[in-house]
């Protein structure tokens, strides 16, 4: 690491500090100092410290959910590492087992200071409730914050479909392609096909479902 600061001319002494982070709690540490001129290179005798022993699990402050929309919403806490590194994740789901878990950003911290977090989560379903809470480990322990909850919002239209054409048409089969937007709300998509508009036949697409508020390109092989 480049010291502070990180030059030096003259004759005259020059003080130089780096301040080095991302350590382990309880390790000791090798270190030396680097001094490079045109002449050659210099290097300090060796040193060591040790760093200090972390006695706290993770704290976490502050947990809040916002920017929800019909199907993504965003959680954001406050987490205080204890001088130990901490890995931070957001633990959600229909019910308190949750079942699904997604890495904050950032997704580490250190020191003894709140670092912000925060985690989008997306592809939920629309006018749904949702329990979620912030989950941080470091080598002390495990901590998590009380279990909360939101409602993701109410999709208000329905789906769009654009582009639908047939090609690879053979003497037996056809694909079917088509652009679909959800609207905002998890979608379920397949063609309809028959010798009448009465189909009769139905075939899932591929894939075969959409969310979100972009066109999703989706087709059948018939």
């Amino acid at each position: 690491m480049a010291t502070t600061p990180g030059t030096a001319s003259g004759s005259a002494v020059t003080v130089v500090s780096a301040s080095l982070s991302s350590l382990t709690p309880n390790t000791t540490y090798n270190y030396r100092i680097k001094a490079v001129n045109s002449v050659g290179t210099t290097y300090s005798t060796n040193a060591t410290f040790t760093t200090a022993i972390a006695t706290a699990a993770p704290s976490i402050s502050n947990v809040t959910s916002s920017a929800i929309t019909t199907n993504s919403a965003t959680v954001s806490a406050n987490v205080n590492a204890n001088n130990a590194s901490t890995t931070i994740s957001v633990e959600y789901g229909l019910t308190t087992a949750y079942g699904s878990t997604m890495a904050t950003t950032p997704s580490t911290a250190s020191g003894n200071t709140a670092t912000a977090v925060s985690a989008s989560l997306s592809s939920l379903t629309s006018n749904t409730t949702y329990n979620y809470r912030v989950k941080a480990v470091n080598s002390v322990g495990t901590s998590y914050s009380a279990n909360a909850t939101f409602t993701t919002a109410v999709a208000t239209s329905l789906p769009t479909i654009t582009n639908v054409v047939s090609s690879a048409i053979t003497t037996n089969a056809a694909t079917v392609s088509a652009d679909v937007n959800a609207n905002n709300a998890s979608t379920t998509i397949s063609v309809e096909y028959g010798l009448t508009t009465s189909y009769g036949s139905i075939l899932a697409t591929t894939p075969v479902t959409a969310s979100g508020n972009t066109a999703t390109a989706v087709s059948a092989t018939l």
